[in-house]
């Protein structure tokens, strides 16, 4: 191999034989680190993972809502007691008073 002068370097010329090693250091003392940027795009790599193998929609929870919402309805619609209270409590909380007493 040869390399040309660079500037005020000389050439350098190897044309020698390279010497292979077969042992491999067993001191303990080699480590590997993984920059923060690694991390971070592994971090990002396996969130978007579990969110692929994510429902959108996840159906127990919507049963869950459904059967909630349904003890406050009747045929259909919501109850009047039912929404008596909300109206009653929307009031209270905008205005600091109850319209309806025997709620």
């Amino acid at each position: 191999m040869a390399i040309d002068k660079i500037n005020n370097v000389n050439a350098i010329n190897q044309n020698g034989k390279v010497n292979k090693t077969s042992k491999v250091s067993s001191n303990g003392n080699d480590r590997i680190e993984i920059s923060s940027e690694s991390k971070a795009i592994l971090e990002q790599k396996n969130i978007d993972e579990a969110l692929a193998l994510t429902p959108d929609i996840r159906m127990d929870k919507v049963e869950l809502a459904k059967a909630r919402l349904s003890t406050y309805m009747e045929n259909g619609v919501i109850r009047k007691d039912v929404l008596d209270k909300m109206t009653n409590a929307i009031v209270d909380d905008l205005f600091g008073i109850s319209i309806i007493d025997d709620i």
